[in-house]
């Protein structure tokens, strides 16, 4: 079974419990301290208003509630969209534990550029930089040249681009920091949601690989892509452990 030399962060999933907590909260002021408020200290003043303005401080209090409501659906969307995120890495941690013992994996590297790699796997095929997806639904993603489309609209996100910047500022610090010029990262996207791919384990663009989940073991256990052995696999873990250890939470 292969090596996870750390533990996977616990960001997506401890953003999405700060969420729902505060809409709690926020829930429960609205039914228990407004009442009480309102009878103590708005019920007294409407009535003493002229029936004018009583009808202006209604309406006003009705388009209050109104954007209330659409800024908590907003934030469960935002919540919603980190637990997806967080279930999808899950489910690759299960799929890279069936790797052979040789390959090495780490969780959630920094990318001193911002943001962060999901996961980098290092082995005798080579070293992967992986960017995980978790979206619903059974969306056709397609290449338009430039950007992925799901359906024929591109994401809001370039996160094609994404992963290929993520292992583009990989490979170039490993290079300095080995002195080896052949070292190199392949940028792999996996949606692991059901999604339609029809690209195969041929590269998109910059040489990144966009693939389903199903098809990851066989794409990071391929020869031909690199072949490092026993001592490079330990060198660029050993090199990867050590900046991640050295750099501020």
């Amino acid at each position: 079974m292969a090596k996870f030399l750390k533990e996977r962060s616990r960001y997506l999933i401890n953003t999405s419990l700060v969420i729902l907590l505060g809409l709690s909260t926020f829930a429960l002021l609205l039914i228990f301290v407004f009442p009480a408020l309102y009878y103590k200290y708005l019920y007294p003043l409407i009535f003493g208003l002229s029936r004018e303005f009583s009808l202006l401080l209604f309406v006003a209090t009705i388009v209050l509630l109104i954007v209330i409501h659409r800024v908590m659906r907003h934030w469960e969307k935002v919540s919603d969209n980190y637990l997806n995120g967080d279930t999808g890495e899950l489910k690759i941690q299960k799929i890279l534990k069936q790797l052979p013992e040789e390959y090495q994996i780490l969780p959630d590297i920094k990318n001193t550029a911002g943001g962060n790699i999901d996961f980098v796997v290092v082995g005798p095929t080579g070293v992967f930089a992986l960017e995980v997806k978790n979206y619903h639904g059974h969306a056709k993603i397609d290449f338009d040249g430039k950007r992925l489309t799901g359906n024929g609209k591109t994401f809001s996100k370039d996160i094609l681009q994404q992963t290929i910047q993520n292992a583009t500022y990989l490979g170039h610090k490993l290079r300095t920091d080995l002195n080896d010029q052949y070292i190199f990262v392949t940028p792999v996207l996996i949606f692991a949601g059901r999604q339609v791919l029809r690209f195969g384990q041929k590269p998109v663009k910059d040489w990144a690989l966009v693939i389903r989940s199903e098809y990851l073991l066989q794409v990071l256990t391929k020869k031909g892509q690199q072949s490092l052995c026993s001592e490079k696999i330990a060198q660029i873990t050993i090199t990867l452990q050590t900046a991640e250890s050295n750099k501020p939470d």
